[in-house]
């Protein structure tokens, strides 16, 4: 299945999937508010990713949320972590809590892999996420790829998801909104394969 056939069902679903989310927010302030201290947030995600699966649906909306659930998602995953990027931003991937939960999840298991596919060419040599990574020795286990130009055109979103299982899904690109889940396979399977028809036009 190609590219074309495999986009628009993932994102008719991912809209339907928004707006549960966002029903669900206007009901439960508490849960979906603005107003958490990063220490209250880093609690509030950890205790939703530890709880019972599928978890509840988060909204997220800033790059230092980002960074929290990121963390999280490596810190809950066993065998791989897949992240489709505009360009790995530093702002999230260069936090010193993500990077230090990558290098924790591929040393938890040496068969887990990170796989990124990056719409701008990424320097390996250069961003703290990569180098980090390659100087615990785990590079081996870190694939960066770049999208194809013409790949690009065809969506808007980019995600992060993890066994398959657990994911963050920004609609927009250009945007740090986004939808988080612990344990929701079926949406993240979707994600998976969405990586895998997208890594087959990287270079």
């Amino acid at each position: 299945m190609g590219w074309r056939e495999t986009q628009p069902r993932l994102y008719m679903r991912s809209r339907s999937t928004e707006l549960s989310a966002a029903e669900r927010a206007e009901n439960n302030s508490d849960h979906h508010r603005d107003d958490y201290s990063m220490d209250e947030y880093r609690e509030f995600v950890e205790r939703v990713a530890d709880g019972e699966w599928p978890s509840e649906t988060i909204l997220n909306r800033s790059a230092e949320h980002a960074a929290v659930i990121i963390e999280n998602l490596f810190r809950k995953a066993d065998r791989s972590v897949e992240v489709l990027t505009s360009e790995l931003k530093p702002d999230v991937y260069a936090m010193s809590a993500v990077i230090n939960s990558a290098i924790d999840f591929l040393r938890r298991d040496e068969d887990a892999q990170i796989h990124i596919l990056c719409e701008t060419s990424l320097d390996r040599s250069s961003h703290p996420f990569l180098t980090a990574i390659d100087a615990a020795q785990l590079g081996d286990r870190l694939t960066v790829r770049t999208i194809d130009p013409t790949a690009k055109q065809e969506y808007k979103f980019n995600f992060a998801v993890a066994d398959a299982k657990s994911f963050r899904f920004e609609e927009s690109r250009d945007s740090f909104e986004a939808i988080v889940g612990f344990g929701h396979e079926k949406f993240a399977n979707r994600l998976h394969n969405v990586f895998g028809v997208l890594a087959t036009t990287s270079a």
